[in-house]
């Protein structure tokens, strides 16, 4: 194989992984998918905290969490995470309507940026 071929391989390969296709990117959270399942939509409001544990060598800090939508709220550790402390994202989903939902949460560290994922189905009660 030429060096030519090598470092075209080589690039692609980056490509790839620079845009998630062919690497796996490691996930902070211990998950980062929740299903709802069915709510009603006279709760008006449903939360959940996705939780991890601080497993790299320095300390994580939380820069933002934000989802494109409004229905969402999101709150998170501001201080610090240290080295093999628990850290968290909480998110709440304000019921609009009746239907299906499936909201991305895009999460900016020191480390990198990872997305949550929370869905659900929210129809009316009799």
């Amino acid at each position: 194989m030429s060096t030519i071929s090598i470092k075209l391989y080589v690039a692609i390969v980056l490509l790839f992984c620079s845009t998630n296709f062919l690497c796996a990117q490691d996930s902070l959270f211990v998950s980062n998918k929740f299903d709802f399942g069915e709510i009603s939509v006279a709760e008006k409001s449903v939360t959940h905290t996705f939780k991890f544990a601080n497993e790299t060598d320095h300390p994580v800090i939380i820069k933002s969490a934000y989802a494109h939508c409004s229905c969402i709220e999101t709150t998170w550790s501001k201080e610090p995470i240290a080295v093999n402390d628990p850290g968290y994202v909480s998110i709440r989903y304000h019921i609009l309507g009746t239907g299906t939902f499936n909201k991305k949460i895009r999460v900016s560290t020191n480390v990198g940026t990872h997305y949550l994922n929370v869905k659900g189905k929210a129809v009316r009660t009799k």
